[in-house]
């Protein structure tokens, strides 16, 4: 009896032993759950930064929404500009904005819509003529501008409009002067 009971002890003592194990084994797994749950959260939140850190390099690429050519540069590379501050002025100048002013003699005639005559310096001492179109006419007089300079007299009053002229060899520059003739043929 005395060996039964310590068989019992015996093997009371194994099933401690082996529920201890099972015990460790089983914190293990939960361990190692909990490591790779932590590092699936983690995995998660480094894509998730990876994405942000993608848009705002994609928000920080420069494009142009139209196409054109670059008249003036307004900020250099390295600067710190505000958001949406102007980087570059860009101008589309396959097509050109005549501003012209007309006196009140001349103002009958000018239509919207109609077709005019553009004759500007052709770098050889004489003239060059394009076809252009008004596209634009003042509804009040103003006084002359001093930046006028046409062959007539000035006139106190004037009105201005505005003629758009094809620009597809480029010949044709910003701020460049020019002449208009009404298809009647009087500048």
């Amino acid at each position: 009896m005395a060996r039964r009971a310590a068989q019992l002890r015996q093997a009371g003592g194994s099933v401690v032993t082996v529920q201890r194990q099972a015990g460790a084994t089983e914190a293990q797994a939960t361990v190692a759950e909990a490591q790779a749950t932590g590092a699936g959260e983690q995995a998660a939140s480094l894509a998730a930064q990876l994405a942000g850190i993608e848009d705002r390099l994609r928000e920080a690429q420069l494009t142009s929404p139209v196409a054109g050519t670059v008249l003036t540069v307004l900020a250099r590379r390295g600067e710190v500009v505000q958001p949406g501050s102007p980087l570059y002025t860009v101008a589309d100048l396959d097509t050109l904005r005549l501003r012209a002013y007309a006196t009140g003699g001349q103002l009958p005639r000018l239509r919207l819509g109609a077709p005019v005559t553009v004759r500007f310096d052709d770098g050889a001492g004489g003239l060059a003529s394009r076809g252009g179109t008004v596209t634009w006419i003042a509804a009040e007089a103003e006084f002359t501008p001093s930046t006028i300079q046409t062959r007539a007299e000035r006139a106190d009053l004037v009105y201005a409009f505005d003629v758009r002229v094809p620009n597809p060899d480029g010949r044709l520059k910003v701020g460049m002067p020019g002449e208009v003739v009404f298809s009647e043929g009087a500048p």
